[in-house]
C-alpha cells in the first residue's frame, strides 16, 4: 500500500511537471498567434496559459514540499501547502487573469471597433495543439489516482482548459464564417471558466483550511468499522477534520466493564488497523471507556 501511494504520488508530481511545461509552450504561441492575428480569443487564452503557469508552479512546489515528513515545526506533516498553494492560485485567477479576460471580451463585444483579422488557419492550428498538449497533464493525474489538493486542483485546471479551448475553437470557426461577434463571446466563455475555476479552488481549499468535517456517510462507515471489531460495545464522541487531504480522527470506543487494561488497548489497536483498510494514513486517537450500566 505505502509503494502504490509514493507511485502515484511520484506520478502526480510527474503531472504537474509536465502541465507546466505545456502551458510555457502554450502561453508563447497564444501569444505570437494573437499579434499575428488580431483575434482577442487568443489573448484571452494567452492570459488563461500565463496564469496557468503561475498555478502549476505553486503547485509543483507544494507537492514537493507536503511530501516532507512531520518534524518539531509541524507535527502533522506539511500536507496543507497544498491548499495554501491553491489558495494562492484561485487568488491569481480572481485578481488577475480572469478580469483581464473580462476587460478584453467587453473591449471586442462593446468597443465600437470593428476588428481585422488574419491568419485563421494558425489559429486553428495552435488551438488544435492547444487541446492534445493540456490532455496530457490530465490523462496523466487521473492515470495516477493522486487525490492530493494539487493534484484535485491541477486536474480541474486541465478539464477547465479543454472547456475553454474548445469554446476558442467554436469562436474561430465562427469567426472563419463571418461572425465577428463570436469573437468577444468566446474571449466571454474564457473568462467565465477562469472565474470559476478560481471559484472552485478558493471554496475548495478554503474549507480544508478551516478544518472541515468529512462527510456523514463516512462517519457512519467508521463507526461500522470500529463496531465490527470484537470487544467493541460501544462507539461515540466521533471527531474529525481534513488537514492536507488525510483524515485526523477521534474516536471513544466502549469495552466492557472489567476489561483489563491490556486488553482495552488491542481492542483499540484492531479499532485503527480496521479503520486503516477504508483510510490510508489516518491519524486516529482512540480512547477506550468503560461500557455504560444500561
Amino acid at each position: 500500500m505505502a509503494e502504490r501511494t509514493a507511485h502515484a504520488e511520484t506520478t502526480s508530481i510527474s503531472g504537474l511537471a509536465t502541465a507546466l511545461g505545456g502551458y510555457t509552450v502554450l502561453f508563447a504561441l497564444k501569444l505570437i498567434t494573437y499579434f499575428i492575428t488580431g483575434i482577442g480569443v487568443m489573448y484571452a487564452e494567452s492570459l488563461h496559459s500565463l496564469a496557468d503557469m503561475l498555478i502549476s508552479g505553486f503547485l509543483l512546489v507544494a507537492a514537493l514540499w507536503s511530501r516532507k515528513p512531520a518534524d518539531q515545526a509541524y507535527r502533522y506533516g506539511y500536507g496543507r501547502a497544498q491548499n495554501v498553494a491553491a489558495l494562492a492560485a484561485a487568488t491569481i485567477f480572481i485578481s488577475f487573469t480572469a478580469l483581464e479576460a473580462f476587460r478584453e471580451a467587453m473591449n471586442k463585444l462593446f468597443g465600437g471597433q470593428a476588428s481585422e483579422y488574419s491568419n485563421l488557419t494558425l489559429a486553428l492550428a495552435v488551438t488544435v495543439i492547444a487541446i492534445v498538449i493540456s490532455a496530457f497533464p490530465l490523462v496523466k493525474i487521473w492515470w495516477s489516482q493522486e487525490k492530493g489538493a494539487a493534484a484535485r486542483a491541477q486536474f480541474i485546471e486541465s478539464i477547465n482548459d479543454e472547456v475553454a479551448l474548445f469554446a476558442a475553437l467554436i469562436g474561430i470557426l465562427l469567426i472563419a464564417n463571418g461572425m465577428a461577434m463570436a469573437d468577444g463571446i468566446a474571449a466571454l466563455v474564457v473568462a467565465g471558466v477562469i472565474a470559476t475555476n478560481a471559484g472552485i479552488l478558493w471554496w475548495e481549499n478554503a474549507k480544508n483550511l478551516m478544518g472541515h468535517s468529512p462527510s456523514k456517510e463516512l462517519y457512519r462507515e467508521i463507526e461500522a468499522m470500529a463496531r465490527s471489531v470484537k470487544g467493541v460495545v460501544g462507539v461515540h464522541d466521533m471527531r474529525a477534520e481534513m488537514i492536507g487531504g488525510q483524515v485526523h480522527l477521534e474516536m471513544h470506543v466502549e469495552v466492557p466493564r472489567g476489561t483489563i487494561v491490556e486488553e482495552a488497548d488491542r481492542v483499540a489497536e484492531r479499532v485503527h488497523a480496521e479503520i486503516g483498510k477504508k483510510i490510508e494514513h489516518a491519524f486516529c486517537t482512540i480512547h477506550v471507556d468503560p461500557a455504560k450500566d444500561e
